[in-house]
């Protein structure tokens, strides 16, 4: 059964044998090169009192309210182990580590981690990093992935993304199905961008034509143009009236003219008989004129 670091921390110490508190959990001491819980730091509660050392592999048992060894005894001072010791003084801190994977991608912080009865480490909870903003920002790497626990960063294989379990409860959602949907959302993203930029630009261009339009419609107000260049609607309408009016007044007109040409047809015709009828009683006068003169020579004559 795996249990969680953050909860052991502050649980109490009981010895079975005594049936007496020992003490409480105060840290817990990890062998990097292990990758194991090699001893809790145990706090007495009391004055003058420094605090002692269990090795884990004297632990009868974690519960989940208390920790239970087998005498009070178990707990040491310091000084009696010396490997331990040496850790304690010279600590590799798992809380707060950087990981970063061996191609140099961050991963995130620590913020917990999980061990097995054995004290093995099992996995760590990671925030931050390539998960910060999604599902609370917490993932799980599996101690597999593990190459190095240093004193400044933790550095897991290369790849290790793809084997991180989101969540507590180590949930079948993996980081690689995360980046996934990080991807689509992104497109997503950029689609609606790209069709909002569009939209603004053809509202910009809408302005811009209005603007020139309004801007043109003052000029012509304070510039009009030539009557000639731009005739006047109000002419045009009384030029075309004018132009219906004069249809009628030809047609009278050549109508008249008709008139005029029958009547003075008609006077002409007139005149010509007027001038041959005084012309033909002219002739008989002549013609008498003519015989009485031819009588009066006729009449001298015979005088002779």
């Amino acid at each position: 059964m795996e249990k969680l670091s953050k909860k052991v921390v502050s649980l109490p110490v009981f010895s079975v044998s005594e049936g007496e508190q020992i003490g409480y959990v105060k840290n817990l001491v990890v062998d990097p090169q292990k990758k194991e819980i090699i001893a809790l730091v145990i706090d007495q509660k009391g004055w003058f009192r420094e605090n002692k050392i269990i090795p884990f592999n004297r632990v009868n048992s974690i519960g989940e309210n208390a920790i239970t060894v087998d005498k009070s005894g178990t707990a040491e001072k310091p000084a009696n182990l010396p490997q331990i010791l040496k850790l304690l003084k010279d600590p590799v801190p798992l809380i707060n580590s950087k990981v970063v994977t061996a191609a140099g991608r961050t991963l995130g912080y620590v913020e917990e981690f999980w061990f097995n009865i054995q004290g093995e480490i099992t996995r760590l909870e990671i925030s931050g990093g390539l998960l910060e903003g999604f599902l609370k920002g917490k993932a799980a790497l599996p101690a597999e992935e593990i190459v190095t626990i240093g004193k400044n960063v933790i550095i897991a294989t290369d790849g290790a993304e793809n084997q991180m379990a989101c969540g507590e409860k180590q949930l079948t959602n993996t980081v690689k199905e995360l980046k996934q949907v990080t991807a689509k959302a992104w497109e997503n993203t950029v689609t609606g961008s790209q069709k909002i930029g569009k939209a603004i630009k053809n509202s910009i261009s809408k302005l811009v034509e209005e603007e020139e339009k309004l801007s043109k419609s003052n000029e012509d107000k304070q510039n009009p143009a030539d009557p000639i260049e731009s005739p006047n609607i109000e002419e045009e309408d009384t030029k075309i009236k004018r132009e219906s009016n004069a249809e009628p007044q030809e047609t009278n007109n050549e109508t008249k003219e008709e008139e005029t040409a029958i009547a003075l047809q008609e006077v002409s015709e007139d005149l010509t008989r007027d001038e041959e009828n005084n012309h033909e009683p002219k002739k008989e006068e002549t013609d008498k004129s003519s015989q009485e003169n031819t009588g009066d020579l006729s009449r001298d004559e015979d005088k002779k």
